[in-house]
């Protein structure tokens, strides 16, 4: 499956558009692995190609989805697909932090059209929620509001069993139904509540593991943070640099907008890749 995808996007953007073999193959490489590299400093907009960025961004977010469900559409259970509580949540999320960042790039003037503010808005969507990594305009300069949403999905990240980063969608579900469930346990308490994600109940071991993740994941975001924030930099640079690194992205906001790190001492360029590590 990941060879397949590799090789369809390599030879969409090598004879679709005005990209070399090799060009084509480091880009289609780096969207199935959602590592970002490319071969340009201005990224993507090197090509000011509809088509390219089109082509990248929807291939980032198939790496993005559980390859065990595109097991299944090849047994012929695409049903499965269209049941998957987790995808269904990963397509809603990018779909509202898409149209959530269009309109504040419209309404705000920071792009003339609708049409170029969605262009914009959906590569960078794709880019983030899929910690790829790639980027094709100089986002620093978009609204406050817009560097949140984009923030918040660096820590989501993309679906389990991808090739993405971040806690993870389904990690996120299960959070969100074990809030849901200690709400309703105080009102209940006798009541008897499973975990479940679709049609799935979630074990207990599970759960807690889960749990474990999400809390160590954060422990280690603060510790983190405290240990780059003695470089003196902003607060915006130095929180979504640890979330960057630990989403193993590339992407950041503030100073490290584009994955240029540089702004870093030496010492502490090489914690930064304990973070990746």
């Amino acid at each position: 499956i990941y060879t397949g995808f590799t090789l369809v996007e390599f030879l969409l953007l090598w004879l679709g558009s005005e990209m070399n073999a090799f060009e084509a193959l480091v880009n289609s490489l780096g969207s199935i692995s959602t590592a970002g590299t490319f071969l340009h400093p201005e990224g993507i907009s090197y090509y000011d190609s509809v088509f390219v960025e089109t082509v990248i961004s929807v291939f980032t977010l198939l790496a993005s989805i559980n390859f065990i469900l595109y097991i299944n559409i090849i047994k012929g259970n695409a049903r499965r697909l269209l049941k998957n509580m987790e995808i269904r949540v990963f397509l809603a999320i990018v779909a509202v932090a898409t149209l959530l960042i269009t309109f504040s790039l419209w309404l705000t003037g920071t792009y003339e059209t609708f049409s170029l503010s969605l262009r914009n808005s959906f590569f960078q969507v794709s880019s983030f929620m899929s910690t790829s990594g790639f980027s094709m305009t100089d986002y620093n300069t978009w609204p406050a509001s817009t560097h949140a949403i984009l923030f918040t999905l660096l820590f989501i990240g993309g679906c389990a069993a991808s090739t993405s980063g971040g806690i993870k969608v389904l990690r996120i579900i299960v959070m969100f139904k074990l809030i849901s469930r200690g709400f309703y346990k105080r009102l209940h308490p006798r009541a008897v509540s499973a975990i479940k994600v679709g049609d799935n109940v979630m074990s207990a071991p599970m759960v807690s593991s889960i749990t474990t993740f999400i809390l160590l994941y954060l422990l280690s975001f603060v510790i983190f943070s405290l240990v780059l924030s003695l470089e003196g930099l902003s607060l915006e640079t130095t929180l979504s640099a640890t979330t960057s690194l630990m989403a193993t992205t590339g992407s950041g906001l503030g100073d490290v907008a584009g994955g240029n790190f540089s702004v870093f001492s030496p010492p502490l360029r090489l914690f930064l890749c304990l973070i990746m590590i």
